[in-house]
């Protein structure tokens, strides 16, 4: 009795590892469903207008970019219009600021 016992737990055994990589399978084979964009992603066509983004350290300003709109997103890169961007430097070991303007 006891090897009869024993054959049939190991078929249903292996009948629920079939059944499990079964499930696995079409589970990976579908196609993930479409996911909602991040809202602070802009979408194709939408534009921000009058951006400002600083960097601080320590408590201080170091890098200021102003822009007139936010035209996208591409490839995880920003494209902005009408941007300015300031930042210090120090030249002939004075401090003094540059600005960027595109």
């Amino acid at each position: 009795m006891r090897p009869r016992a024993t054959l049939l737990l190991r078929r249903l055994l292996l009948g629920l590892v079939a059944h499990v990589a079964v499930a696995v399978f079409f589970t990976l084979r579908r196609p993930s469903a479409p996911t909602e964009s991040d809202p602070s992603e802009a979408a194709e066509g939408t534009t921000i207008e009058d951006l400002a983004f600083d960097v601080f350290e320590e408590g201080e300003r170091k890098v200021q970019l102003k822009a007139r709109a936010m035209t996208g997103e591409e490839d995880g890169l920003q494209r902005f219009e009408g941007v300015e961007v300031t930042f210090p430097f120090e030249a002939q070991g004075k401090p003094s600021t540059a600005t960027i303007t595109a």
